[in-house]
């Protein structure tokens, strides 16, 4: 969508009469405020944003836009909040309720919205177990909608399942902000692509490294960066995947919701470009449920997408002129008419980025300007060659008649054919195969290469003379695909050294006629691919491809072809089969499979078990029942993992039995029921946890609670003093997980008891997770204050820790109570706690302790404990300047002296410039100078 001039100069002046400052003061955490956006970027926001949405919502749509920052705060964050909501507003897409509030996902604020977008969020690390179950339900099992921008992969840290839910994570941007990259749609014609128009772009843009959860096996990838174009390339040391696949947007669904995750959204001028914007509400309306897209995994695809590269002129869309002046045409056309090979390309390259988005009537325009350069034998061959290029853009019949005149010329035959490939019309087809016939040898291979790209069935005769002797012909036949194509191909003779050719092109014809209405055609086209996939003298991979092109075409009777093929003596045939045995359709394939699998070699059943696992549905799961019969562990242990992604609850008996195996299936059954996402799969869990013992029960506890079953948490604190060491082990460390509010009590009272130290170090950490849990975190400091005084030591010491972490105002009075503890050593473990929460609140206090101390030691460990919390508070301005600067009276050693000094210089800012002058010693110019 582009604005007009006019338009955009209404957009400006109004924003400028209203002064209009929407979203100007959002806070991010901790206490970051956006400068106000100004009327001009206001102007380019609004002149980005596309008329209507693509799909028309299926409701009223309302999204969560989430912005709150734990680590680095984007300036852009302003801007993308502005930009999606203006978005949803001129659309009627959706509507935006903005927060930086925790709060927001409590299950009863959540339910009433249709997705969550997180907008440049960093460090969420979802703390509360409540609001990472109600996430994962909204998302997983109410089929809603999620949705990342750039830094919403730098979240999660410590929570795994978050991570698997966004589908990667942040590690490190390699490309830095002010970098022009290179970036490829992996699938040009997917919905969510569809505003770049088919090609690849340049971008200056951070981009992301990703890295954690992610891969092409989860999730359909749609950009990523065109590492073929050596300006994407970087230092090795600062790489850390080894597959060279950079990802940039995807998308995916869950068991009944989808996620979209685009990394673009760094700088601001990201959100003035109408083709990111219109790409930004497309992946939105996706996971909103609003736009089908086809979500299959990337790497699940029976055929690859061609990607659409990046073009070779590093054109940023950020310096891509939307609306040229006649003056700017004419002055791009003159630089065209000098140009030549290896000559400056910047005004060649800007005039082709403008006609990429030009109107029908500026292209047509543009046209009648540009075939007078073809014509004209003065004009230097760059010109001429580029502008062929340019025609495969805009060209039309009326181009084709120069065309067609540059066939017989040996310099220019090559760019015209280019040319006449891409425009469309008969007159382009009758223009090539007139080429065929007439035009010199040596532009016979593009001609026919022309004529296999349009699928041109006018030229099949001519092809077929040509066959005999032209593996370009043979190839163009394949590509054509027509009836006659195939009767050609079947009728050919061809020499030994072109048979190999033949036969690949009868796999492409045959596959285009498999699915023919004709019955006939049809019928013949299925046999000759399941006898070209039978022939064992055949190479392996043209077996393969045979017998996908069945698959493809044939569904439930491309069995008949599959089934023979897992017995061939061929490994990697048979291998091929198994993997295409998944995508045969039809109840016929869960009827053979009971009776086939456990014929294969253990390696072709594992591979059949997880083809099928990769796919899911009902048949994945009667293909895992079978190898769960096997007698093979080999087997079995594949059947257990695959249904963690297709297992129901039917199975928890089977897999819960397995738990006291020791050995490969006990570690394969725990990670299924830890995955399985069948909703009564958890309540099966429960009942087994209440009814068993011993080490099964230890291991049910941890699965359930890396499930995060918050009604699992009654169990597990009784468990907590179980006679088994075993379970009580595991049981406290499932509270690390599951404790909630109504646990803090009896949390402390078994702490008071004797414990183990790694049953006390699990509870600690499981009564900082209750503690948390709390709306209000006053009353955990209550709790806390009200049992330190019958507490014993070590857990007097832990309570402390508690109220440090807490940081609410009674928290923070009760431990500025206990720093007048008349006892040194008490006072100095409220001053440890304190330090070690590197809380902002902990500041006044360490700093009063570091002033009224009444001895030496708690003055230097409060001093210490402030300047290390001083050190990790987020703001680097004016205001931590400040509080290095009233440390500096108190730091009566060098030692936190120097740490003063080096904490300012590393700051290097006006204000920590000046204050250094004054606290640095200068040194006298006369005074005797160190010898080297």
């Amino acid at each position: 969508m582009k604005l007009s001039l006019p338009r955009l100069l209404l957009a400006v002046s109004l924003a400028a009469a209203f002064s209009v400052t929407p979203l100007t003061m959002l806070r991010a955490e901790p206490g970051h405020v956006f400068a106000p956006l100004k009327g001009e970027e206001l102007a380019k926001i609004a002149a980005a944003l596309p008329e209507s949405a693509r799909a028309k919502p299926a409701k009223p749509r309302k999204i969560l836009l989430f912005y709150r920052t734990e680590g680095f705060v984007h300036s852009s964050i302003a801007h993308a909040n502005e930009t999606f909501k203006q978005l949803g507003e001129k659309t009627g897409a959706f509507t935006v309720s903005l927060s930086e509030d925790m709060a927001a996902f409590e299950p009863d604020n959540l339910k009433q919205f249709d997705a969550v977008l997180l907008n440049n969020t960093t460090g969420l690390r979802f703390d509360n177990p409540a609001h990472r179950q109600a996430l994962l339900d909204f998302v997983v099992k109410e089929g809603k909608g999620l949705i990342g921008i750039h830094a919403a992969t730098d979240n999660f840290g410590k929570w795994p399942e978050g991570q698997a839910l966004m589908g990667g994570t942040f590690k490190g941007h390699p490309w830095n902000a002010g970098d022009v990259s290179a970036i490829k749609l992996d699938e040009p014609d997917h919905p969510v692509v569809k505003s770049f128009g088919g090609k690849g772009f340049w971008l200056r843009e951070e981009i992301y490294q990703i890295a954690g959860p992610y891969g092409r096996d989860k999730q359909r990838v749609l950009l990523s960066l065109d590492m073929s174009k050596a300006q994407n390339r970087r230092d090795p040391a600062k790489i850390h995947r080894t597959d060279n696949d950079f990802p940039i947007a995807w998308i995916k669904k869950t068991e009944a919701g989808r996620v979209f995750y685009s990394s673009l959204g760094h700088n601001p001028d990201v959100f003035w470009q109408p083709e990111i914007v219109q790409h930004f509400l497309d992946g939105i309306q996706f996971a909103l449920g609003d736009l089908p897209a086809d979500a299959i995994p990337s790497a699940h695809l029976i055929t690859q997408p061609v990607p659409a590269l990046a073009p070779d002129t590093p054109l940023p869309l950020q310096d891509v002129p939307r609306k040229p002046t006649a003056d700017q045409c004419n002055a791009w056309l003159k630089a065209l008419m000098a140009y030549d090979i290896g000559g400056d390309r910047h005004a060649v390259a800007a005039y082709q980025e403008y006609l990429r988005f030009a109107s029908p009537d500026e292209r047509a325009a543009a046209e009648a300007e540009l075939l007078p350069v073809l014509q004209s034998n003065a004009t230097p061959f760059g010109a001429r060659d580029m502008t062929c290029r340019w025609l495969t853009l805009i060209g039309s019949a009326k181009a084709v008649p120069v065309l067609e005149n540059l066939l017989s010329d040996e310099k220019m035959a090559g760019p015209a054919v280019y040319a006449l490939t891409e425009i469309p019309g008969a007159e382009a087809d009758a223009a090539i195969l007139t080429g065929l016939e007439k035009a010199p040898a040596a532009i016979r291979p593009a001609l026919i290469d022309a004529a296999a790209r349009r699928k041109t069935a006018a030229a099949v005769p001519i092809l077929a003379r040509l066959a005999d002797g032209s593996e370009a012909a043979i190839n163009a036949l394949g590509a054509i695909g027509t009836l006659p194509a195939l009767e050609a191909l079947v009728a050919l003779k061809p020499a030994p050294e072109l048979e190999s050719a033949r036969d690949w092109a009868l796999i492409a014809a045959a596959g285009s006629n498999a699915a023919s209405t004709s019955p006939d055609a049809a019928k013949r086209a299925r046999d000759m691919l399941k006898a070209l996939a039978h022939n064992a003298k055949a190479e392996p991979t043209m077996r393969i491809s045979a017998a996908s092109r069945s698959v493809l075409a044939a569904g439930e009777q491309a069995l008949g072809v599959l089934l023979p093929m897992l017995h061939d003596s061929d490994a990697r045939v048979a291998a091929g089969a198994a993997r295409l045995l998944p995508h045969a359709t039809g109840s016929e394939v869960a009827d053979a499979i009971p009776a086939v699998l456990p014929k294969l070699p253990p390696s072709l059943q594992v591979l059949v078990i997880q083809s099928f696992a990769a796919k899911g549905g009902a048949d994945a799961l009667a293909v895992a029942r079978v190898g769960l019969a096997s007698d093979q562990e080999s087997v079995r242990v594949p059947a257990i993992q695959a249904l963690a992604s297709v297992g129901n609850a039917t199975f928890v008996e089977h897999l819960v039995g397995l738990l006291e195996q020791r050995n490969a299936e006990e570690k394969a059954a725990g990670e299924a029921l830890r995955r399985m996402t069948d909703p009564a799969v958890a309540e099966q869990l429960r009942a087994a946890l209440a009814q068993s013992q011993g080490p099964t029960r230890a291991a049910l506890l941890l699965i359930v609670a890396d499930r995060l079953d918050l009604a699992s948490g009654n169990i597990a604190i009784t468990a907590c003093t179980d006679d088994s060491a075993d379970v009580r082990t595991a049981a406290c460390a499932a509270m690390e997980k599951l404790a909630r509010e109504h646990d803090l009590p009896r949390l402390i009272e078994l702490l008071n008891t004797s414990l183990k130290p790694n049953e006390r170090k699990s509870l600690e950490k499981a009564l900082m997770t209750s503690s948390r849990a709390f709306r209000d975190a006053d009353q955990p400091a209550e709790t806390f204050q009200l049992a330190l005084s019958s507490a014993a030591p070590e857990v007097r010491r832990i309570l402390i820790i508690g109220l440090a972490s807490l940081g609410s105002p009674k928290a923070s009075a009760a431990l500025g109570s206990m720093l007048q503890d008349p006892e040194v050593d008490a006072r100095k473990e409220v001053i440890r706690a304190l330090s070690s929460s590197r809380a902002p609140f902990a500041v006044s206090l360490l700093i009063g302790a570091a002033k009224a101390g009444k001895e030496p030691s708690e003055r230097i460990l409060a001093l210490r404990g402030y300047l290390d919390t001083v050190q990790d508070l987020p703001s680097s301005g004016d205001a931590k300047v400040d509080l290095y600067k009233a440390a500096w009276p108190l730091a009566e050693r060098d030692e936190e002296r120097e740490v003063i000094l080096a904490a300012l210089k590393k700051m290097n800012n006006t204000k920590s410039r000046k204050l250094l002058e004054t606290l640095e010693p200068k040194q006298d110019p006369t005074s005797p100078q160190p010898k080297a």
